[in-house]
């Protein structure tokens, strides 16, 4: 696969989590209450593990790990659920693009 790309990862037979396809690098962004979206990061898919239930895991972005568990993934915005079950979304904007650029 060429930089650029979206990547998926393989999926895993007693995964409970689906697939996220990530573009090469990319702000994670959180959806706010009122339904806006806040900078979380700057990420590249291959900042992430795969646990055996699906789960994606970044541990070395500093801070707590970041865990993505996705139930359904619609263009760049994923529903994912927290440990306890909590359902909220993420959306992955490519890096750069319109809405981020890299700083001179």
């Amino acid at each position: 696969m060429t930089p650029g790309e979206a990547m998926a990862r393989e999926p895993r037979p007693d995964s409970q989590f689906i697939d996220i396809i990530m573009p090469a690098a990319f702000v994670l962004e959180v959806q706010s209450e009122d339904g806006g979206w806040i900078d979380y990061g700057l990420y590249r898919p291959e900042m992430f593990g795969r646990l055996p239930d699906g789960s994606y895991v970044c541990a070395g972005h500093g801070g707590s790990p970041l865990f993505l568990r996705c139930l359904r993934q619609e263009g760049d915005v994923v529903d994912v659920v927290d440990g306890g079950g909590e359902p909220f979304a993420y959306r992955l904007c490519p890096f750069p693009s319109e809405r981020y650029t890299e700083r001179a």
